[in-house]
């Protein structure tokens, strides 16, 4: 009975080989579904998104400067991908459009967050759906 296990290990092996090159060949990155922002002024920014469409309002949004290792961009860079970007997970049923929020970073850095939401000092808003962002391959280019 050893002799066959010692005999038939290989072939497990390769079938598992095989099965593993096979699944995984034609896999999406999770990375290329999340979103970024590709900052392209001369300005740093700040980002902030919500799944509240459609209220365009940021009310819900934290301060991004809390966490500017996530939320800033400099000028002529690209965000860093992060676990908690918006996915294709985050669409379903209750959620088929986000806003995605531009901050001039100097606004947030001197301004009070309450100043900032009663003004509305966004830069720009894009509301986008799951295939807006396929289409745009779940990268923003700003402006």
């Amino acid at each position: 009975m050893k002799s066959n296990y010692l005999t038939i290990k290989p072939i497990y092996l390769i079938i598992l080989g095989l099965l593993t090159i096979n699944t995984t060949c034609n896999k999406v990155n999770n990375e290329d579904l999340k979103l970024r922002v590709n900052n392209m002024s001369n300005i740093p920014i700040y980002t902030a998104w919500t799944i509240d469409y459609p209220d365009t309002s940021f009310n819900h949004v934290a301060n991004p400067i809390y966490n500017p290792q996530i939320h800033k961009i400099e000028a002529y860079s690209i965000q860093k991908n992060y676990y908690g970007a918006p996915s294709k997970g985050l669409f379903n049923d209750k959620v088929d459009t986000i806003s995605v929020f531009i901050f001039d970073a100097h606004v947030l850095e001197t301004a009070p967050w309450d100043t900032v939401k009663a003004n509305y000092l966004v830069l720009k808003r894009y509301d986008l759906s799951l295939q807006d962002l396929q289409i745009m391959n779940w990268t923003i280019t700003y402006p």
